[in-house]
């Protein structure tokens, strides 16, 4: 779902395929012996001290950056951090039969922002109150519009809510364009999607450059791209899936707001290649990197990419900015990962799983996290000077965007929603159904699987 999806999150497809080429597949430390976690043999010391955490993470492109923090954890308190690494799917799969189980294979947790309302509604983590009840999200970590809090009435992801996991990295959209054709044409950094818009008719007219602006119209089975690049655009137009989640559950996504962001979507749409609904993650990031497009809806993980002089022709001449405003304003969709504690974890070993979430969220592991290739999550580390490092030259641009950012789908049945709204929207975007048509197929469905999960009216 959501790289993010944290992604997520298609971003599962962005995060497994177009970003994780090359990834190398060895864990950090040993992978023997992930049954029962008690004991000297499984992660513990003869006097009980935990000594071994075993941690689950998929292949993502920050896999990097997180095997050395917890080479770093090890250096620094003798525990050491043993990644167990899963593809996109296969991570949820091995969590979810891991709780199911109870076979306290796992320590910790590590949560795609889409399947947030799915464990936390089930108790598959437990609240962070309960393991230390003095324990608080520090205040320099984002708290991206509540992804580790949980309402528990209103069945959603809120501020204020619950604590049940920290988010360890920050991936949010961001617009990408090109600094040098944008001095050389004597465009303006768009604060709209009007005037985005604009700049890529321009660019095209003048014949520097082949595509005027380029994002996802592919459907990803199962995950969540085509609906994720529209979530802007939507959001920022006033429109959403439901009148009010958490209240109202009644599907307006097909209303006139909708329709309108829609159409105007399907506009950014048309600047790009012949045949949007082809175009997914990877193919957006090639286009940059080739120079063949003018600016790009791309969440922040991709920068590091168009900036490696060994892949992109156009390293160095990369801007980075806000998500342009709609009508209503502007909005970044977030794309998080976010860490929790197995509900069945013993005393012991959830006390020193949480006391790894509070270490590695700190100023200086997060700082190390960056620089690795990581996005970081405290606004402190966002504000450093990037200096000439060229995987941190979006920092600014998330520092600027961190009071507009949305919860991209996070409910118990976000699963159900992307089987409709992936190919739906892809089936629009194809030019095979009607905007409007395809708006009302898709609200018909969501009031099916409210139905089905007993939110109705």
């Amino acid at each position: 779902m959501a790289d993010g999806v944290h992604g997520a999150w298609s971003r599962r497809n962005f995060l497994t395929t177009a970003l994780g080429a090359g990834v190398a597949a060895p864990a950090l430390a040993g992978l023997a012996g992930c049954g029962n976690n008690s004991g000297p043999l499984a992660g513990g010391s003869a006097d009980g001290k935990v000594t071994e955490l075993v941690v689950p993470t998929a292949r993502t492109p920050w896999l990097d950056s997180y095997r050395r923090i917890g080479a770093r954890y090890q250096q620094e308190t003798g525990v050491r951090i043993t990644l167990k690494e899963f593809p996109f799917d296969g991570l949820l799969t091995q969590q979810t039969n891991a709780i199911r189980n109870r076979s306290g294979a796992f320590d910790l947790f590590q949560i795609n922002e889409g399947q947030t309302g799915q464990y936390y509604a089930n108790g598959w983590v437990k609240p962070l109150t309960d393991i230390d009840a003095g324990f608080t999200r520090d205040q320099q970590v984002l708290d991206y519009d509540g992804v580790g809090e949980w309402d528990a009435q209103r069945k959603v992801t809120a501020p204020g809510g619950q604590l049940m996991g920290i988010p360890i990295n920050g991936n949010i959209q961001l617009l990408l364009y090109r600094k040098d054709l944008y001095d050389q044409l004597g465009l303006a950094v768009p604060k709209t999607f009007d005037e985005a818009l604009a700049n890529g008719r321009t660019a095209q007219q003048s014949g520097k450059v082949k595509y005027g602006f380029v994002t996802r119209g592919q459907g990803a089975s199962g995950g969540y791209a085509v609906g994720f690049d529209f979530g802007p655009v939507l959001h920022g137009y006033g429109g959403d899936w439901f009148v009010k989640p958490g209240e109202d559950w009644t599907p307006r996504i097909n209303d006139s707001v909708g329709l309108a962001a829609l159409e105007r979507f399907l506009d950014l749409l048309k600047l790009g290649p012949p045949q949007p609904q082809t175009v997914g993650q990877a193919e957006v990031i090639s286009l940059m990197q080739s120079g063949q497009a003018l600016q790009a809806l791309v969440v922040a993980a991709a920068g590091p990419q168009v900036e490696d002089p060994e892949k992109s022709q156009v390293a160095g001449k990369v801007g980075y900015a806000p998500v342009p405003a709609g009508p209503v304003g502007r909005v970044a969709m977030t794309g998080t990962w976010v860490l929790g504690v197995p509900a069945d974890a013993k005393p012991e070993r959830a006390k020193a799983a949480l006391e790894f979430i509070r270490w590695l969220v700190s100023k200086e592991p997060m700082t190390a996290w960056a620089k690795d290739g990581g996005t970081p999550t405290r606004a402190d580390v966002l504000a450093m000077d990037p200096g000439d490092a060229p995987n941190l030259k979006y920092l600014k641009a998330i520092t600027d965007s961190v009071n507009n950012l949305h919860g991209g789908l996070r409910y118990t049945f976000s699963t159900q929603m992307l089987r409709v709204i992936e190919p739906t929207l892809s089936e629009v975007v194809a030019g095979k159904v009607a905007p409007k048509a395809g708006l009302d197929r898709i609200a018909d469905e969501l009031r099916r699987i409210i139905d089905d999960a007993g939110l109705a009216k």
